[in-house]
This record gives structure tokens, sequence and C-alpha cells, in this order.
């Protein structure tokens, strides 16, 4: 791997931690280094030449600063990680070669971040950052990928938040995106989320901070799935339990004090939407901020094409917060002229209409010891009413939802808002 292997440079990863006093510790730039290693190697495998045309066997030999610390334990985590995020077999091994990322010397004192988030330009972050903001967070560290023409949504959005408070926030946008070669890149992006939570928490150290939020609502952060085709790597876990716990026991056993923890796990999408307007942002704002999952070629100039899965969610979301759904989409729900366009309503209406249990919950993933799967659960109810009202709203046939009896808590009152490193 050589920077001429992206279309961007390490620059705007360097820009992450120029403002912090201190440099960065050696484990967060290999994490770093590790993480854009594996992001470019799933995106030049292309899975269409895999057997089934999927599950690729991916060995990766990266050059990093200090192997030492990775042999063993780490690499294996990081393994299993990989395939549980990817739904690959991934072959990670290193070897020392590297050369330090952030190798400047501070001269001065700098401007510190009192906290970290990542900031995807969606309604999640956006909420979480103008909330912070609103309560008094002085200086916010905002960390955003140019992924797919994503800065001018993330640039806007920023600015809303800063007429909060002004000055209260920094964003630092990162791109790694890397360059085509013969064949093309992969169009799925499963290790992306790995990319993003690793640069965050190596502009993290530079600030000496020990959290790194990862926002992101409980329905579309355990993303249950809908249908039996979509078990397993066929549904994002870039924010799911088991994901974030790992990845902070990866940190902490290569000698990392920071752990990233997902503050909206126990929030669905309209409340996360009431959050971000209780925190001043207008409905034109939250408008303008893009959740699809589908890339800009397939919804062209609008910010959002309206019918994947997590433009469901948000349809949803918005609704039950504001009574309506401001968003200009590519295609409204009475617009789905492609099965292609229709099979994520369907599978999200078949969801909908069945029971959905515990079991169900943890039968694909599993969950970290310390988060309770019956805590999880009225999330996914509230979640599933928004849903249901949103379908109803558009015209769809009733699904005869019926919400599951559960506490609001687990057992000994233990709530699942925030997912965080258990205690070692």
């Amino acid at each position: 791997m050589t920077e001429g292997d992206f279309r961007s440079t390490l620059t705007r990863v360097r820009s992450a931690v120029q403002l912090a006093s201190d440099s960065t510790p050696i484990w967060a730039e290999d994490l770093l280094t590790l993480a854009r290693a594996v992001f470019l190697a799933d995106k030049r495998a292309l899975r269409a030449r895999a057997a089934d045309r999927w599950t690729r066997d991916i060995e990766l030999v990266v050059q990093i600063i200090e192997p030492g610390f990775w042999y063993g334990e780490p690499l294996s985590l990081l393994n299993r990680v990989l395939q549980v995020m990817t739904g690959d077999r991934w072959l990670v091994s290193v070897r020392a070669g590297a050369r330090p990322i952030d190798g400047q010397q501070r001269a001065f004192a700098g401007w510190r971040a009192e906290e970290a988030a990542l900031f995807s330009g969606g309604l999640d972050s956006g909420a979480y950052a103008a909330r912070r903001v609103r309560d008094g967070t002085r200086r916010l560290l905002l960390i955003g990928h140019d992924h797919a023409r994503g800065s001018v949504p993330q640039i806007e959005l920023c600015h809303h938040i800063d007429a909060i408070r002004p000055g209260a926030v920094r964003l630092a946008r990162v791109r790694d995106e890397p360059r085509k070669v013969d064949g093309g890149l992969e169009p799925s992006t499963r290790s992306r989320g790995f990319l993003f939570a690793a640069t965050a928490v190596y502009a993290a150290s530079a600030h000496r901070l020990q959290v790194v939020a990862m926002p992101e609502n409980g329905q579309v952060a355990l993303n249950p799935p809908l249908t039996p085709g979509r078990i397993g790597a066929n549904s994002t876990r870039s924010a799911h339990p088991w994901v974030l716990a790992e990845i902070n026991r990866l940190i902490a056993v290569v000698g990392g004090e920071i752990r990233i923890e997902n503050p909206y796990l126990g929030l669905t999408k309209g409340e996360v939407c009431e959050q971000a307007t209780t925190a001043g942002l207008s409905p034109d704002a939250l408008a303008r901020t893009v959740s699809c999952g589908h890339p800009p070629a397939v919804r062209g100039r609008f910010g959002n094409c309206g019918y994947c899965f997590p433009c469901l969610v948000r349809r949803s979301g918005l609704r039950a917060a504001l009574g309506q759904d401001p968003t200009d989409y590519s295609r409204t729900l009475t617009e789905l002229d492609t099965p292609a366009m229709v099979q994520h309503v369907s599978d999200l209406w078949q969801w909908i209409s069945r029971p959905f249990t515990v079991r169900d919950l943890i039968v694909d993933m599993p969950l970290p010891d310390h988060v309770s799967p019956r805590a999880l659960m009225p999330v996914l109810d509230r979640g599933r009413r928004e849903i249901d009202d949103m379908l109803d709203d558009a015209g769809f046939p009733p699904t005869g939802y019926r919400p599951e009896a559960v506490p609001d808590q687990a057992p000994g009152g233990k709530h699942i808002g925030t997912l965080s490193r258990p205690h070692r």
C-alpha cells in the first residue's frame, strides 16, 4: 500500500490532529494504517470473482511501526471483527517498516478537543452534535469522511450546528477513496465503518480523549435481518454492539485507553429526530441530511433515494418527530417501478407483519456480555411502531403489528442507551 493507491494523501488525515498539542501514540497510528490497508484490499478484491460471488479469502500483509504489539490476540481479534463485518475470511499479518503518520512536533499548545464524534452528515450524527453543542460542549471535534461526494451535506449541517453555539465545533474531513484499477472497485463497502472508527480514534488519541461517540439509532445499529436473505454480512454491522465491543477490546489489548460508545443505541430514529429539533436544527436542515445507503450514481442529484432500508427508517423517524417528512427523495413510495426498488419496502413490510422476539434478535449476531437482549427489545418495538405508522400513512396494507411486552430496562435497572467497554 502506498499513497498512490488513494485519491487523497494523508494530508487530510493529519489535519484531524494538527490542532492538538500532543502527538498521536504509536498504537493509534498502526490501527489507522491497518484500517486503511484493509479498506483498500476490500475495495480491490471483487466479490464477483468469489466462488459464491460474495465470500472472499483475503490475505493481507501490512507494514506498521510496532508489529510486536499486534502479534497473537490483537490480530486474532482483528481478523474476527473483519470477518463479521464483511462476511469474508481474513488473514491479516504485520511486519515492521512503516513511517509515522503524525511526524510533526508541536512547538506550542494548540486547540484541544473536549469531545470527539463521528460525523457522517446524517440525522443521527447531526442530532448528537447539535445536542452536545446545545448542552454546553465548547470544543467538539467531528470526524467526517468524504465518501460518495458527502462533503457538501456534512459542511452544510456543520454550519447549522455551529450557529447554535458559534465556535464550538471543528470538522475534520478525511477522504480515503481508493483509486480505480483494471476491473474496477468492489461496490460493497462493509469495512468502511472500521476505517471511519479507526480515523476517529486516531484523532481522539492526539487530543488525549478517552471516548469517541458513534451515534447510531438502535434500529440501524442492531440492523436485525428483515428476511432470511439478509442474515449475516448481507446486513451492515458497523455499529452493532458486538462489533463495537470487540473493537474496544482490540484497542485495549494494544495499549489504548480509548473506547467507542454509541449514545443512541436506546433511541429510535424518531426519538433521534426529536433530539435534533429540540437542540435547534430546523426541519429544512434535517431535510438536507443524507441517510441513503445507495451511491450517488443511483440517487442522482438527490441526497436520498427514498426506498433503501436506511431511507425507509429515515422516513419513519422524520414522520414520527415532525408529523411529516420534508426530504426531497429521488422516488416516492408510489413510484417504485422495479423489483429491486420494491424489495426493500416488501422486506420491511414482512418484518413488521410478523412477531419479533429476543430469540430473533440474537440468532443472527451475538451481543456482548454486558448488553442484555431483553433490554434492547423496547427500542426495536418502538421503532417498529414508527415504521408501521409510516407504511400505513403511505397506503400499504395493514401489517397487524402488535408490540411484544418487554421491560424498558434490563434486570437490575441497567439501561442500554450507551454501549461502552465493560470494566475488566
